[in-house]
């Protein structure tokens, strides 16, 4: 009765304490999966950062390696005064072998024309190398210099629509190839259609990288620019074999993060994760980096299993607690027909107490009675007896 008593707050709210248990360990699940989830979401940002890093030092090995090879090719014109086609493929059949090395589609020279020689170039052209020769599109009154296409190597393929093509025509390209003349080292341009592509339904976006050619004892004057044309998803594409981490999306911008200047980009399956982003010179250019890893779903693992547990905990917690409660219930009952049947007994003993008394009243009474009209011993034993 005593543990009963203890225990009758349960009746005021016989099922308001399950739910509140279970409540309590629902909060205690859900702080616990935030927890993880926190601790998660620091892991991988390091680990992204880490990812970002491996990325953007591909992409720049891949362009330091192709300009190791230009500036071979820039030394191969600058000692010498005239290069021959056959020469110059021997040269880029012994740096690139097919062409395809480091994500490139070749090696090409282009030399810087004044626009009144243009035709003394072509007729050189036409009667040593490649009687078609000609030069496109044709220079405007006002444009001063063209850099004409000569040769570009391995020149089988898109590579042979490409010859003839005056890269000064294009502003893109114009800006790259100034700004390598006044630097005097390799420049890359911004994001470009590639002659090679122009057949296609859907150029894909590319970008070349010049390094000009700059005549010994010429006091700096240059002789034309060694370049190599770069679909950028093939660059990317080679520069991933430098990093371990495929699992992430990638997308490389050129200059600022904009669906315009898109360059080239990876996706993989899984929601998407954190996002980080960096800025890396390559060739003397400015390319952003954006890379956000991937998740198979909304929660890690380790906060699955716990919000697993946690909820299978909250379920048995409410129903220990529904189990206490109702036995408390029951215990309840119990004590109050217990009290109930403590009530009649005791009015029960009342009334057997006063209907006793009332007896022994009733034969005091007769006793007495019986004591005035007896005159012996035997008499009264007799009357009383009778009486009774």
């Amino acid at each position: 009765l005593d543990r009963v008593q203890k225990q009758a707050w349960f009746h005021k709210y016989p099922r308001g304490w399950p739910f509140l248990l279970f409540v309590i360990a629902s909060i205690t699940t859900a702080v616990s999966v935030m927890a993880i989830e926190r601790a998660d979401r620091q892991t991988r940002q390091v680990e992204l950062d880490r990812n970002l890093t491996e990325v953007a030092s591909a992409l720049q090995r891949r362009a330091t390696e192709n300009i190791a090879l230009l500036r071979a090719g820039a030394a191969l014109f600058a000692t010498q005064e005239q290069v021959s086609a056959d020469q110059f493929r021997a040269f880029a059949e012994d740096l690139q072998g097919k062409g395809d090395l480091y994500g490139s589609l070749g090696m090409g020279w282009a030399p810087l024309v004044p626009a009144d020689r243009l035709s003394n170039l072509e007729l050189s052209i036409q009667r040593t190398e490649r009687p078609d020769f000609l030069v496109r599109p044709r220079p405007e009154a006002a444009q001063r210099h063209l850099a004409p296409i000569v040769y570009l190597e391995p020149g089988v393929g898109v590579n042979r629509a490409a010859v003839g093509y005056d890269m000064f025509s294009e502003s893109i390209r114009r800006t790259a190839m100034e700004r390598a003349m006044k630097l005097g080292k390799p420049v890359a341009s911004g994001k470009v259609h590639l002659v090679q592509d122009v057949h296609e339904k859907k150029p894909t976006p590319g970008f070349l990288i010049y390094m000009p050619v700059i005549a010994p004892r010429s006091g700096g004057l240059v002789k034309g620019f060694v370049f190599s044309p770069f679909r950028a998803e093939t660059f990317l594409e080679s520069a991933s074999e430098l990093y371990r981490n495929n699992n992430i999306d990638l997308g490389v911008y050129d200059g600022r993060v904009s669906p315009e200047t898109l360059l080239a980009e990876r996706r993989t399956e899984g929601s998407s994760g954190p996002t980080m982003e960096r800025r890396i010179d390559l060739g003397s250019h400015t390319w952003v980096v954006v890379i956000s890893d991937r998740k198979s779903g909304m929660l890690s693992t380790a906060s699955r299993i716990t919000l697993f547990f946690g909820a299978l905990a909250s379920l048995m917690v409410m129903a220990i607690g529904r189990l206490i409660t109702r036995r408390a219930a029951e215990d309840r009952m119990v004590l109050e027909w217990l009290q109930s049947q403590a009530a009649i007994r005791n009015s029960l003993t009342r009334e057997l107490n006063h209907r006793v008394k009332n007896t022994l009243a009733n034969v005091l009474s007769i006793a007495a009675l019986t004591r005035r009209r007896a005159s012996d011993i035997d008499d009264f034993t007799d009357s009383l007896t009778a009486r009774i």
